[in-house]
């Protein structure tokens, strides 16, 4: 069977737009029981009229209930990327999250305007260079620097001011699957890739019969019935083309100069060497 390749922008953003298949698969990453999933209010920009760059980023508010019972509401910033010169906008748009209150209501329903903790998840089309494991999570800790010791506690102001990372590697991806959140990331897996069109995942059957993952494959069959949505995937493409050619030429350009300054430090080295030549033949 065939779905469209959710490493592409358009197909992406289509999967996770079901807030309930959303809310599966932030909650398998983070690990967390997420009682309430709803879309906050973010941004979609279009680079280019005639062309689809989507500029991604997928924000929500959780309500998640904790080991203890308790419950927290937490703002999630959901981001992916192909290459690894997009860290800048990563960076970008997890400032403006540090800046955004989110209304709130309490058990005795005032409502109020306050910043929430953030855990942000990215999902990379590239590899990191020293970290191979293909869901890695950095986390903070508490620690007493003058006893030494870790501190459990968590508290509110310091809460607002650092926050859980996931990062999603797509080229480590595993080819043997056995926890629920291994299955749902294996439709991630370039391995799967059509040997005919890269916008589509060729499945085998032994994935479409885990029940784990069946919401999903039928979420991501409909794009390929949608013709403007394949024709962005194809968009998204050439862009990638071009930015590439783009690439090879700046690096060809630098090679040129690179041999060209060479050139020069050699006829420098030759002058040189004539010059000392006629001072000797001189004296």
């Amino acid at each position: 069977m065939y779905i469209a390749n959710p490493i592409y922008d358009v197909f992406f953003k289509y999967l996770l737009e079901d807030i309930g298949l959303a809310k599966i698969l932030i909650g398998a990453i983070i690990e967390e029981d997420i009682v309430e999933l709803s879309v906050a209010p973010q941004e979609l920009v279009v680079s280019a009229p005639k062309r689809y760059l989507s500029v991604i980023r997928l924000d929500f508010k959780a309500v998640i209930r904790t080991q203890t019972g308790d419950f927290k509401t937490v703002l999630i910033e959901l981001q992916k990327g192909k290459i690894s010169f997009e860290i800048l906008r990563f960076r970008k748009y997890l400032a403006k999250n540090y800046e955004r209150k989110e209304k709130i209501t309490d058990a005795h329903g005032n409502i109020t305007e306050k910043t929430l903790p953030i855990i942000a998840i990215y999902f990379l089309g590239f590899e990191l260079e020293s970290v191979k494991v293909p869901v890695l999570r950095a986390s903070h800790q508490y620690y007493d620097v003058l006893l030494k010791q870790t501190i459990h506690a968590k508290d509110n102001f310091v809460e607002q001011l650092i926050h859980d990372c996931f990062v999603i590697q797509i080229p480590h991806l595993p080819t043997q699957t056995q926890s629920k959140l291994e299955k749902i990331l294996d439709l991630f897996n370039q391995t799967h890739l059509s040997q005919t069109d890269t916008r589509f995942l060729e499945l085998p059957t032994v994935i479409l019969q885990d029940i784990d993952v069946q919401a999903f494959v039928k979420r991501l069959e409909e794009p390929l019935k949608d013709t403007l949505m394949l024709e962005q995937a194809q968009a998204e493409d050439e862009l990638e083309t071009t930015l590439d050619n783009m690439e090879n030429q700046i690096i060809q350009k630098d090679r040129i100069i690179a041999e060209k300054d060479n050139a020069l430090l050699e006829q420098s080295r030759v002058i040189a060497e004539l010059k000392a030549q006629l001072n000797q033949q001189k004296k």
